[in-house]
């Protein structure tokens, strides 16, 4: 299986939205889902993102360090856009099951993967991977900027549990600023925060990996050295239902142990009621802006009393 679009360097336009090409943390966004002809567009898509992006709390704070006025955002965040160039397409292609599908748009890598059936999925996937791996490598050898500081954003709507590779998201969908936020939380090491069906007898092998705002560790998760705002002991609820999410209202500020994350309903536990990462309308909660701040900052070390 091969990228569905050729892809070279005459049909890419990559273009700097916002700070400064040395910037150690590198976003791209790539117009996959947009035609030859709706350029246009997908700068408006852009500019809104950055708008939002450049208005995150996160993005705007000042840290005390020497005489910089400038945002820890500004200083280590920079964003970029692709556009690719992919015109309509009457060509098909045959997939394992042995359907054929347009190449072309509505998704430039292959067509909107809700269009096929599920035994197609995971090699249409692949194909994406190889599709989008086509455009890091060419911006890589333009600009020297390196994978391992590049976080790629593609527009296409696709089912939400693939979202960590790509965005699930269409911009004539709406709320497609917030889904690509909840998506850069990701790229800061950010686990996410809702709930869901899967056993919790699975969750201390899935929270070995790094995510400091979910935990299975009740008795003394990450965000206890916040001493000040951390209620110490409190579990909502204290007998949860494993079968549902409960939702909860509290101040932003107000940390304790609510249960439900990674998936889970119960056995993980995040440290605020509400947050981007665990559905997409919130802002950020404290702990997760804390993390976004200390990675762009490049200085994330183990949380510190507060």
């Amino acid at each position: 299986m091969t990228c569905t679009y050729d892809i070279t360097s005459e049909k890419v336009t990559f273009t700097l939205l916002s700070g400064d090409p040395a910037s150690p943390i590198t976003i791209l966004v790539v117009s996959d889902g947009f035609t030859s002809d709706e350029r246009d567009l997908f700068q408006i898509a852009c500019s809104s993102l950055v708008y939002r992006i450049e208005n995150e709390p996160w993005y705007t704070i000042k840290l005390s360090s020497g005489s910089s006025s400038s945002s820890v955002g500004a200083e280590n965040l920079a964003i970029w856009s692709a556009f690719v160039g992919a015109e309509l397409s009457d060509d098909l292609m045959e997939t394992p099951s042995g359907n054929d599908y347009p190449v072309g748009p509505p998704s430039i890598f292959g067509v909107a993967l809700e269009d096929y059936n599920s035994a197609d999925v995971e090699w249409l996937y692949t194909s994406k991977d190889e599709c989008v791996d086509r455009v890091r490598d060419l911006f890589v050898a333009k600009f020297k900027i390196w994978p391992d500081k590049m976080s790629i954003l593609v527009n296409y709507p696709v089912p939400a549990g693939k979202a960590h590779g790509f965005v699930a998201l269409s911009t004539t969908g709406g709320m497609f600023e917030d889904i690509m936020l909840h998506e850069i939380g990701h790229t800061f090491g950010l686990r996410d925060e809702y709930g869901g069906d899967n056993l919790s007898g699975e969750v201390q092998a899935i929270l070995n990996v790094k995510g400091i705002n979910v935990t299975s560790d009740v008795n003394q998760p990450p965000w206890s050295v916040f001493t000040k705002l951390y209620a110490k002991g409190k579990v909502y609820p204290d007998a949860p239902d494993c079968t549902k999410s409960l939702e909860y209202s509290a101040p932003w500020n107000y940390l304790a142990a609510f249960t439900g994350g990674v998936g889970y309903h119960c056995g993980a536990y995040r440290a605020s009621a509400q947050c981007k990462m665990r559905s997409y309308p919130n802002q950020f909660c404290l702990v997760c802006t804390y993390v976004i701040i200390s990675e762009l900052a490049g200085n994330l070390v183990p949380l510190v009393a507060r």
